[in-house]
């Protein structure tokens, strides 16, 4: 196994370990290339719940035509009885698909794309009952799928337009050996059927320069679009048409991702915000954000120096230490200062 491989596996797995009591709580970090020590893209993601973190090699293979794959919901929960594995359809096989590592959400393939999520739910208004997809088993796609970061999005876009998307609004930080990606993706609402021959999810997906890092923390963070640049965002056909008609957005104003589709992200708006506030500070204290910011931090920042392997294993085992938010301290804290909630 070569060193850079090591970097990237050790990344990528450390989310593995780090799930806890706390609900909801999912934090993803990428780092561009040139915003590494050694040239790595790479990605973390911790997910806070009861989720099954039982990591499997699912082997890739040759598949014959005509053969069909099933469709599961609450693949993340495998290990919850009150939340059984239940499957909605099959669609047909690829005729090769790639080994990866397949845990409650799928993180990495042989092909070293590499995935970390983060959910924001977003508005009731677009959920999608009839949709088959749910997030996690667009990783499996993705990753059985794709050899690229750009490819795995295509992948799951694909399917979620084809077959409907069926789970609340959800990013993913996907890379690969060269680039990194945010894709943010929400359903197109209870009305939609395969049969209305329209797409089946709203998405938005946007390169992260490759000199900058980026961090999400259970709220949608993109914002504007350059909708004619085409090298750095990917986005549905009904993005625009779909906030229209449900009155969240008028052409001649200003079109911000994150304002029309996770207007009120859940929980209270330092849930998320101050998780960011704190992966940007430690990497770029230079910027001197404010820790209670009423507006968006940054979305691509360009860290203070070089992101190592360590400097991100550091940050995933930050407890706000040495600021007023530090965890062991106060009565949540309980009599041995523990930063766990």
């Amino acid at each position: 196994m070569s060193k850079r491989w090591a970097r990237i596996l050790a990344v990528s797995i450390l989310a593995v370990f780090l799930f806890n009591s706390m609900g909801s709580a999912c934090t993803t970090i990428l780092v561009g290339k040139k915003a590494s020590v050694d040239g790595s893209v790479m990605v973390t993601h911790t997910c806070d719940g009861w989720y099954d973190n039982r990591v499997r090699v699912i082997p890739g293979g040759n598949h014959p035509e005509g053969e069909m794959v099933p469709v599961y919901k609450e693949i993340c929960h495998g290990t919850r009885p009150d939340l059984p594995l239940v499957k909605v359809g099959e669609i047909p096989q690829v005729k090769e698909t790639y080994t990866y590592f397949h845990v409650a959400y799928p993180f990495m393939n042989e092909h070293q794309v590499i995935m970390g999520e983060a959910t924001w739910t977003g508005r009731d208004e677009n959920y999608c009952p009839n949709g088959w997809m749910m997030i996690e088993q667009l990783q499996v796609f993705g990753l059985q799928r794709a050899k690229t970061a750009r490819e795995a999005i295509k992948v799951m876009t694909g399917l979620a337009e084809k077959y409907g998307y069926g789970d609340g609004g959800e990013t993913l930080l996907v890379i690969d050996k060269n680039e990194g990606w945010i894709f943010d993706i929400c359903g197109p609402g209870p009305l939609w059927t395969p049969e209305s021959r329209k797409p089946g999810a709203i998405w938005v997906a946007q390169r992260v320069p490759d000199d900058c890092i980026t961090v999400v923390a259970n709220r949608t963070r993109i914002g504007t679009i350059d909708w004619d640049d085409k090298e750095n965002f990917m986005y549905s056909s009904n993005i625009k048409s779909f906030a229209q008609e449900m009155g969240w957005w008028k052409p001649g104003e200003p079109f911000v991702f994150h304002k029309i589709y996770n207007p009120e992200p859940y929980g209270t708006p330092y849930y998320q915000q101050r998780r960011e506030w704190r992966v940007l500070s430690l990497l770029a204290p230079s910027l001197k954000l404010k820790e209670n910011a009423a507006e968006m931090y940054p979305l691509m920042v360009k860290p203070d120096k070089k992101v190592s392997v360590k400097d991100l294993i550091k940050i995933n085992r930050d407890y706000h230490e040495g600021t007023r938010f530090d965890l062991t301290k106060g009565l949540a804290a309980g009599p041995f200062g523990t930063p766990n909630r």
